[in-house]
Formats: structure tokens, sequence, C-alpha cells
């Protein structure tokens, strides 16, 4: 092994990072107004993934005993079981829960985020930031499309590094500096693009990749506490100076990324790391930050879907509850045994099928426009209204229900059993 590498034992200020990490971005999702760069909380993720993939590639490679199958296959294990839980999850709410378009639009988000290219469909679609990001309940899965798409060619890339004996360092660097060059021209020209394009978040990954040879020499106490405050400031700096309006990823993103980079830097037993990300609480919440991830969101967007985006604070506390008790059920019953058992060919292929099966309902669900024909067997002539008519009083009353500026509510004289809302447009179906 080189000299320049040494294996790292298990670093429990690595999981207080992701809690960081995974708090911030449900901080953002749940109160944008107080937590309104929370976002970044991907970017320490990218960072810290970046840095544990290319530790476990590059120490095997420099031993002789990396495999790719052995290395797809523990990526299957750790990613897949979860996913599908969630992604299946998700089917069935959004099954018996939402209309016809809502669902087809719900199915193409499973398909797409089970085949890991869900940010291509967003680069067409919309930004993170619309307004109408609150109802897609799969949109915070555009970050696992991208760290996908990196562990499939990251491991070809470096093995092809390592095979032609070039400068490993050298050519890392390289790599992480065309990135982040090509995400400053997005930044300027397609916002969106740069957001969504895994060229343009590669270098976020890379900068972990290059702590494996820059990062673990050895370092003095003092220098390690000033890496870990530095490290710390970037990081509350990113939380204070960036929002939705920055420009972002761009020149802002080196905030979060090299905060990151000197907190791992600094090694466990310094200051910030020893006494703040060591902390219980905050690793427990990293080693259920990966599901918990998954579940807050789509959590968090069907509540708001089903309420008119009228969640009160005891609503959206009791949420943030829920997803974590969901994280914490799926980390101790589904992720960890899976991850406890040997890895075996036969158990990854076991996962890659209901992954294909789950993505293929929700491309049957979009093919199909929301399953309308199958779900709803009501037709036009299974009832029928006599009459109606509309006041004054009906009107004031039905503004206080609805809790819009403007509304109008029609009655029949009988009992119905259908609400019909819309503007004007939508009176002929009286």
């Amino acid at each position: 092994m080189s000299r320049n590498l040494k294996v790292i034992p298990y670093r429990a200020d690595i999981d207080g990072l992701r809690a960081i990490s995974v708090l911030a971005v449900i901080g953002y999702h749940f109160f944008p107004e107080v937590f309104h760069a929370g976002f970044i909380g991907v970017d320490i993720f990218f960072v810290i993934s970046g840095f544990l993939i290319s530790k476990i590639i590059i120490e095997k490679l420099e031993s002789g005993s990396f495999s790719f199958i052995e290395f797809y296959s523990r990526r299957i294990r750790r990613i897949f079981p979860a996913l599908i839980l969630v992604l299946f999850a998700s089917y069935v709410f959004s099954y018996f829960a939402l209309l016809e378009h809502e669902f087809k639009l719900v199915g193409l988000d499973i398909f797409t985020s089970a085949s890991f290219v869900y940010n291509f469909l967003l680069i067409d679609s919309s930004g993170y930031f619309d307004t109408l990001s609150i109802t897609k309940p799969l949109l915070h899965l555009w970050s696992l499309s991208i760290e996908e798409q990196f562990y499939v060619v990251w491991p070809l890339i470096i093995w092809g590094i390592f095979l032609t004996g070039l400068n490993k360092q050298f050519l890392l660097i390289l790599l992480f500096l065309l990135s982040f060059v090509i995400n400053i021209y997005y930044i300027n020209t397609d916002e969106v693009l740069a957001f969504y394009s895994p060229i343009a978040r590669f270098w976020e990954l890379l900068a972990g990749s290059m702590l494996v040879y820059i990062g673990i020499r050895e370092k003095s106490e003092a220098q390690r506490n000033i890496f870990s405050l530095i490290g710390f400031a970037f990081l509350m700096l990113g939380m204070m100076l960036i929002s939705e309006s920055s420009k972002f990823p761009g020149w802002f993103a080196l905030l979060p990324v090299t905060g990151t980079m000197l907190l791992i830097i600094a090694g466990p037993n310094a200051v910030v790391n020893k006494l703040i990300l060591s902390r219980p609480l905050l690793v427990f919440i990293g080693l259920i930050s990966f599901p918990l991830y998954l579940w807050h969101w789509p959590i968090y967007s069907f509540a708001n879907i089903l309420t008119i985006n009228t969640l009160s604070l005891l609503i959206k506390l009791i949420l943030i509850f829920v997803s974590i008790l969901l994280a914490w059920g799926t980390y101790i019953f589904i992720e960890r045994p899976i991850r406890s058992n040997s890895p075996s060919k036969l158990q990854s292929l076991g996962l890659i099928v209901p992954m294909v099966i789950v993505g293929l309902l929700g491309y049957h669900a979009y093919k199909n426009d929301g399953l309308g024909a199958e779900r709803y067997k009501v037709h036009y002539n299974d009832f029928s209204i006599r009459s109606w008519g509309f006041d004054t009083q009906n009107r004031i009353n039905c503004t206080s229900i609805m809790k819009v500026d403007s509304a109008f509510c029609h009655k029949t004289d009988n009992n119905p059993s259908i609400a019909i809302i819309g503007d004007s447009h939508a009176g002929h179906l009286f």
C-alpha cells in the first residue's frame, strides 16, 4: 500500500457530519424562512460520499483486491433496500390519494428515480427552487441519481488511472478543476443545468476523493484543531450567506465543500469533531441519515398536497418525528440486516428485481395517464344533479372554508356526493 494511504477506522465524527447534512436539508424543506441555506446539506454529503467511496476503491486497488462485482454489489445492498421501500410506499399512497394527472407525474418520477436518471428529467422540467417543487414527492432523489452516476463511472476511471500508471494525484486534481469550471460556466448560462448536471456536480464528490491522498497525512494537534475550526466556520458561513437567490452551486458551493473537506482532514480528535460532531445524538442521526433523507420529503410533500399547503407548526413537527421513526425502523429492520450479511450475487440480484418492478409500476402509471380508468369507476350517468343555486351567503361560507380570497360554492337540492372545485370553467360540470 502507498505510504500516503492509511486505513481509517470507523469515524463517529463523519456520521455527525452526515447528521448536520440531513438536518440542514430537513430544516430547509420544513422551515425555509429560517434555514434558507439548508440545501447545502446535499453538498456536504457529496464530499463525504466521494471520500468514503474513493477510500474503498483506492485502498483495494493499491492492495490488488479490488473487484467491480464486489463494489457494485455493496452499493446495491447499501442503496436499494431503503429506496425500494420509499418508492413503493410513494406509489401506493399516490394510487389512493392523488388525482390522475398527479399520479401520472409521480409515476414518471418513480420510474426515473428507480433508473437513477431523475436529475436529467428535472433539467428539462423545472428548477429545485420553483414554487411547484412542493408538489413533487420525489424531488430530493435528484441527488441520489447524481451520486449513483458517479458510482458507475468513477470506479472505471480510477481503475484506468491505476492501470496506466499515470500520476493519480495530478489527474484527480485535473478532473476536479474540469468539473468545477463546467459548473461555473453553467451557472452563468443555465442555472438549472448547473444544479442538476452530473458533470457540473462531480467536482464536489471529487473533492472528497482527493482527501484520500492529501488529507490523511500526519498533522500536529494544533493543525488539526485549526482545520476543524475553520471548516466548521465555513459551514456556518455557508448557512448564513447562501440562499435561494444565490447562483448555486457556482462559487458559493466552495463554502460547504471546503468546510467539509477541512473537517474530514482534521480527524476525529480535533476540537469540533470531538466536542460537537461525535455527540451520540448526532451520531445516531448520522447512522439513519440515508433513510431519513429518503422518507422526510415524500411525507412532507404528500401532506402539503393533501392540505393545500396549510400545515401548522405542530403538524410539521409531527411529520419530522414520523420521518425519524420511519428512518429508524428502516435502518434497524431493513438496512442493517441486509448489510450485515455476507455479500453475494444472488442477494444483489434479489434487490435489482424489485427495483425494476417498482420502476415499471411507475412507468405503467405514467403511460396510462395515472390509471384513471382503473382507479375511478364512477361515470357521469351514475349520478344526477337536478338543480343548483348560488347566493352571497354561500360565497362567504365557501371562502371561509377554503381559506382563499375568492370562491364559488354551488349547492344541490339533494345530498351531494361530489364536490367540484375550480374557476368559472368548472361551472359546466354542474
